[in-house]
């Protein structure tokens, strides 16, 4: 197996919240104790909190309670994702390829979502205080809420859609805001005057 998937395939058995010695690593992915070291500063490198402590019972281990540092990633990182999906394909390893999509797609999601918030944040519109739409939705994005919409679509059909909304802008005097849809698993824009109802989730 490749360098990658074998990154992957160690970083999936420290995400079982177990203690993985040097030696026990070395053995499940069938390499020298020393890639071990290699895959670990690789991943370490890629935002990954792997941490470690020595002594009997010791090893490599993944605190739930840190976080992916999302600033590592970049396209060029989505891509290599992309590739090892390909690879996993191929291993016939049905779960881990299901894990390993799920994963995929959560960084992808991520990845767009903070893109989208670097092109926008500089961007600053004025609350109106009659506009209670708008309000709303600000306030989802100031605290993480989710909304469902009933969106007027393009073809004059009505559909409801649950969004996070994540900024608000104005192109040709016409309002949108930035939002990931769970119907669709991307990021959508939506017209401010097509969302013709809101419920807050």
């Amino acid at each position: 197996m490749s360098k990658i998937t074998n990154c992957f395939l160690m970083l999936e058995l420290l995400n079982s919240g177990r203690v993985y010695s040097v030696n026990e690593l070395s053995k499940e992915l069938g390499v020298t104790e020393r890639m071990v070291r290699y895959y670990k500063e690789q991943l370490e490198l890629s935002g990954y909190p792997i941490e470690s402590f020595k002594g009997p019972g010791g090893g490599y281990f993944i605190n739930k309670n840190s976080s992916i540092n999302i600033n590592f990633f970049n396209k060029y990182d989505l891509e290599v994702l992309d590739r090892v999906k390909e690879e996993l394909t191929n291993m016939c390893n049905a779960d881990l390829e299901k894990k390993y999509n799920l994963l995929n797609r959560k960084l992808h999601s991520i990845y767009n979502i903070n893109k989208v918030i670097s092109e926008y944040k500089t961007l600053n519109l004025t609350v109106h205080e009659n506009d209670e739409k708008l309000k709303v939705l600000n306030d989802c994005i100031k605290n993480k809420k989710r909304i469902i919409i009933s969106y007027l679509g393009a073809n004059g059909e009505i559909t409801k859609r649950e969004i996070i909304p994540i900024s608000v802008f104005q192109f040709e005097n016409i309002t949108y805001v930035t939002a990931f849809c769970k119907l669709r698993g991307a990021i959508r824009h939506f017209s401010l005057s097509e969302i013709v109802d809101y419920n807050i989730r």
